[in-house]
């Protein structure tokens, strides 16, 4: 049997991978490489395909705009993105060093 990682990123699409590309794995190969830790990364997402990498997240951000099972993953809920919500909360919580 094949180990596939399968989601979708809009109504019309379905994306199909390997167990191995995905998101969540990714952020903790750069968290290793950067030796940097679970608490140090912030993570955007608005779809299903993102799931895996706000759970990898230590401060988890799901959009206005997202889908429910990403904003239940959220710590914080961003303006919806055609309001520049990620520049927002990157403004208030790492420009500003505000505590998510």
């Amino acid at each position: 049997g094949l180990d596939l990682n399968i989601s979708s990123s809009w109504h019309d699409n379905i994306e199909v991978m390997s167990k191995d590309a995905a998101k969540g794995l990714a952020l903790g190969a750069l968290l290793d490489h950067f030796g940097l830790t679970r608490d140090q990364l912030m993570a955007f997402g608005d779809n299903d395909n993102d799931l895996d990498m706000l759970r990898a997240a230590g401060h988890p951000v799901a959009m206005q705009n997202a889908v429910p099972q990403l904003k239940q993953a959220a710590e914080i809920i961003a303006p919806h993105h055609d309001d520049s919500g990620v520049g927002q909360v990157i403004e208030e919580y790492i420009l500003n060093d505000q505590t998510p």
